[in-house]
């Protein structure tokens, strides 16, 4: 289980998208310690593979999920839904 859960909230922003997971990426928190949540509603726009080559290329728990419902509050409560940790931490896709 991790500490913290950090839920990213996207929909057709993957260049900026790259820089707000790069940012989560080089904290200084351990890996162990908090998830990285990108929900997402089917953009089209890439944010699927970048998520998941950045995933891969850290070694780091980054999540895509998709939402059915394209709405910020949505996608906000199924990161709740689906996170981890006992604190959650939101963010949207230009929060770096």
């Amino acid at each position: 289980m991790y500490d913290i859960s950090v839920v990213v909230s996207t929909w057709r922003r993957v260049e900026i998208l790259k820089k707000v997971i790069s940012a989560l990426l080089a904290q200084s928190m351990s890996a162990e310690r908090f998830e990285i949540l990108v929900i997402d509603s089917r953009s089209g726009d890439g944010t699927d593979k970048v998520v998941q080559d950045m995933a891969e290329k850290s070694g780091r728990p980054v999540r895509l999920i998709n939402c059915e419902i394209n709405s910020i509050s949505a996608r906000r409560n199924l990161g709740i839904q689906l996170a981890n940790g006992p604190y959650l931490v939101f963010l949207d896709d230009d929060c770096i």
